[in-house]
């Protein structure tokens, strides 16, 4: 079994925050704890030294252990975040209470496990080279862009972490662990404790001889001057036989065995010989690579650049290791005939891929936790329009007629009593008031007992409508059969007469048309995944640029004023697309979760959509 490498990064303790990285003995589990409560100190002690002593090799067992240890930090008044993982044979099991895990597979990184003030634990299969990264909220928290950095070598960036992390006005509940899953576990085995001391110390000594005498061979100046540096090596090699041949004593008198020194020279001759090859195999690499060394150093300056920018500015970083990829495509066509060159160039193509596919922006989520469940509110019940005004999540149940309001911070929940107001269609929300596409127009004021007004008997202009949105004291109304969107002006409890929205329905196939946003423009999504922009009823150019699978099936959409993002959900291929309002690709999370998801509605404080699937609701932080 492979035996993990743990970089520890913990935060500066205060008198009331402590927080620790802790390794079980057997290297197979980690832990990364935070305390804060009086006593911290004390208490954090107290349960690493419970976890340094845990049994568990399940994830029933280190369920029950991490269930004991809350039990223990209730009973002392203190609240706890952790993030641990444990190895097993063939198995990754992760738990995490208020922190998040991190991996980095196959040059992807992503968050693959959080909870907020929730006992979590997922397992996965054991993979070798994967890169995990467990971190408390708090440090979470503090590096908001960590999953980007986990294509850096840890020895790069764990040094500029601890100098920000204790930078920090408080850094006390900060805690975070790189394990590395590679190295193997070695063992010393009876046949070698058996072994003679004089034998083994000679064997040392002469390999020892032998790395000192490849090392010492200037491969990296071989270009300068090949016959030249032979020779030296050539020299430093015969001096090292004239050594060899000189008796040896070792501790216990003996004179060794000869033919183990004639072993170990031939393997000095090996390394000699290998080094002198891969050596002159670098210099034939190095004139093939001396013409294009202008141009690969720029590109290779640009990547790094791009990494530097990786965190701050990723739509840039993308676009400038774009550019790499291309240069770099350009080089290898135009040298084929140099067969060295082309290969170090594909060497540097590759570096440049991984490090574009590690900010690509797709998130694979393979689990993914449900906020809440609707049906716990109302039996049966099954979403097909959601709303938000950030305190509240409203949801309608078309064909049950049935609307319920989730309190998000608290999750309690309460029913609009809708009345005999007609088969509902559709909603949207504007602060407190919910307004229902229902046998004309009808309003509920949320803050004041769920007041119903009708603002507006049925007419023509909403009698076939199928989609509601609302801005600022303005709605609107989709109305296909109509060819048109109504515009309503709000004026205390009374509506104005309906205005045609649309100006140019040139090439506006209204049978197609799926959803709609309003934000000052109007968005509309087509069912076979175009998304359209309209200003003042007049058509936008508008054009969805990087985004590497394209939209081509039906869309939801949800937007606000405020955000300079369009959420688009794609339930047919299990995703949900982040655009900027210039048609720009920002992120893509999917998941399977997300193929049978019917609406969202995004957030108007937080970068925060919720996606409700059925009855589920799932709350994705981007």
């Amino acid at each position: 079994m492979s035996s993990p490498q743990v970089t520890p990064i913990t935060g500066l303790p205060q008198a009331s925050g402590w927080a620790q990285v802790i390794t079980h003995p057997s290297r197979l589990l980690t832990c990364v704890l935070s305390v804060a409560g009086k006593n911290a100190n004390s208490v954090g002690k107290t349960l690493a030294e419970h976890v340094s002593h845990f049994q568990a090799k399940t994830s029933a067992e280190l369920h029950n252990a991490l269930l004991d240890l809350l039990q223990i930090a209730r009973q002392e008044e203190c609240q706890i975040q952790l993030a641990c993982i444990l190895f097993t044979e063939d198995r990754n099991i992760l738990a995490t209470h208020s922190g998040s895990v991190f991996l980095q597979r196959n040059h992807k990184a992503g968050e693959i496990l959080r909870s907020d003030n929730e006992l979590r634990i997922i397992e996965g299969p054991r993979v070798k080279d994967d890169l995990f990264v467990l971190a408390t909220k708090q440090s979470a928290t503090t590096f908001p862009a960590l999953k980007n950095m986990l294509h850096k070598p840890s020895e790069n960036i764990v040094p500029k972490l601890v100098a920000e992390l204790h930078g920090k006005e408080s850094s006390a509940l900060s805690a975070m662990a790189w394990i590395e899953n590679g190295a193997e576990l070695e063992a010393v085995g009876d046949d070698e404790e058996k072994q003679p001391l004089g034998k083994k110390l000679l064997g040392t000594v002469s390999l020892d001889k032998a790395a000192n005498a490849v090392r010492s061979f200037p491969i990296s100046r071989l270009r300068k001057n090949p016959i030249l540096l032979a020779k030296r090596a050539a020299r430093k090699g015969i001096n090292f036989f004239k050594n060899l041949r000189q008796p040896r004593i070792n501790t216990l008198g003996d004179n060794g065995n000869g033919r183990n020194r004639w072993f170990f020279i031939a393997a000095a001759v090996v390394i000699l010989v290998l080094g002198g090859v891969i050596g002159w195999k670098q210099y034939q690499i190095n004139q093939e690579l001396e013409t294009l060394q202008p141009r690969l150093g720029e590109l290779q300056m640009q990547l790094e650049a791009a990494r530097d920018k990786a965190d701050t500015e990723p739509l840039v970083a993308r676009a400038e290791v774009r550019e790499v990829l291309r240069g770099l495509e350009d080089l290898i066509a135009a040298n084929q005939d140099k067969q060295q060159a082309v290969k170090k160039l594909k060497e540097e193509y590759q570096l440049a891929q991984a490090f574009a596919d590690s900010i690509s922006g797709t998130e694979n989520l393979d689990n993914l936790e449900p906020f809440f469940d609707l049906r716990l509110a109302e039996a049966g019940f099954i979403a097909s329009d959601a709303q938000t005004n950030d305190e509240q999540l409203i949801a309608l149940d078309a064909s049950a007629g049935k609307t319920v309001v989730l309190n998000l911070e608290n999750k309690q929940t309460s029913p609009v009593s809708l009345g005999d107001i007609g088969s509902t269609k559709a909603m949207t929300i504007e602060e407190d008031q919910l307004y229902l596409l229902a046998g004309g127009l009808h309003a509920y004021d949320l803050g004041n007992d769920n007041l119903h007004t009708q603002l507006k008997e049925q007419g023509d202009s909403d009698r076939a409508g199928s989609l509601l949105e609302s801005f600022g004291t303005y709605l609107y109304v989709f109305n296909a059969e109509e060819r048109n969107v109504y515009r309503y002006l709000r004026s205390d409890d009374e509506l104005s007469d309906p205005i045609g929205w649309l100006v140019d329905k040139q090439d506006f196939v209204f049978d197609e048309i799926e959803d709609m946003a309003v934000d000052g423009d109007i968005w509309f999504t087509t069912q076979n995944g175009e998304v359209w922009r309209y200003t003042q009823g007049s058509r936008q150019e508008f054009a969805i640029q990087d985004l590497n699978t394209a939209f081509d099936s039906s869309l939801k959409i949800a937007t606000h004023l405020e955000s300079e993002y369009l959420y688009v959900l794609e339930s047919s291929k299990n995703r949900l697309v982040v655009l900027r309002k210039d048609g720009t690709f920002f992120k893509e999370i999917v998941s399977e979760v997300l193929a049978g998801a019917n609406t969202l509605a995004a957030s108007k404080t937080e970068d925060v959509v919720y996606v409700i699937s059925g009855s589920l609701v799932y709350r994705l932080s981007l």
